[in-house]
């Protein structure tokens, strides 16, 4: 498939992700209100940054190195070693300051984001594996089913009582279906893991990471300044508000 028809279906893709996610969070203001939203989009912004450091490179890495063609099995399977080790620093400081993120977000969710940060890091490496492959319209269609589940759940979940941590335990299912989806996609398989290529996953990982870094401060950096300074109820109107203008960044991710 070509580079053009490629990016095209990814744009319908994201557009088709975007319209759903768009309606369901516009049915959940109206049904649950602002400071429900607000909560669920702290654990977004807190996660994300939690992804920033558990990731630092490594995914996209991994994608690059697959898409050489060379050691592709062993190449994956060295990517999780490293992955389970940074995830296991990573998750040391959420247990301790547990408390205080439970505050900050209005909901005791420390637990699940831990359980989020792992599976959303497994499923976003299926996704890179998948683009090493050059599956780029594959893993667009996945990331598709994680927002229908997400959506799907978590109007499900809400209706029968569960509020904010409805919409969190619906946003951690999406991201397990994701993998899993992505996880049964995949032709590479799980070689043997080495220092050698521990080494050459990092090197490259140490330039991809800057800008990741400056991606996620742009996208989250603002949510997480505002819900320190005020209310959930103001994280939950500024990033719904924030979200009317994701259409016009779709066509420029899509290529």
């Amino acid at each position: 498939m070509g580079v053009g028809k490629t990016s095209l279906l990814v744009f319908l893709t994201k557009i088709a992700g975007l319209i759903i996610t768009f309606v369901g969070i516009a049915v959940f203001a109206r049904t649950l209100g602002a400071t429900v939203l607000g909560i669920l989009f702290l654990f977004q912004a807190i996660l994300s940054v939690s992804q920033l450091v558990s990731n630092l490179g490594t995914r996209i890495s991994v994608e690059k190195r697959i898409s050489e063609g060379s050691r592709a099995d062993d190449y994956l399977t060295t990517a999780i070693v490293i992955k389970f080790a940074i995830i296991a620093a990573v998750s040391i400081p959420i247990y301790l300051l547990s408390g205080y993120i439970n505050s900050y977000v209005g909901a005791d969710v420390a637990e699940l984001l831990l359980l989020a940060l792992i599976i959303n890091e497994f499923a976003g490496l299926m996704m890179n594996v998948l683009k090493g492959e050059q599956r780029v319209f594959r893993a667009a269609t996945i990331q598709l089913s994680h927002s229908i589940t997400w959506i799907g759940v978590g109007l499900f979940l809400t209706s029968i009582g569960y509020g904010a941590l409805g919409l969190i335990y619906a946003y951690i299912v999406g991201y397990f279906v994701k993998f899993t989806f992505g996880f049964i996609s995949i032709n590479t398989g799980f070689g043997r893991p080495s220092r050698e290529l521990a080494i050459s996953l990092i090197n490259y990982a140490k330039y991809s990471a800057i800008p990741e870094i400056d991606n996620y401060f742009h996208s989250w950096m603002d949510v997480l300044i505002i819900g320190f300074f005020l209310t959930q109820a103001a994280v939950g109107a500024y990033e719904v508000a924030w979200r009317v203008a994701g259409p016009i960044m779709l066509l420029t991710g899509a290529i």
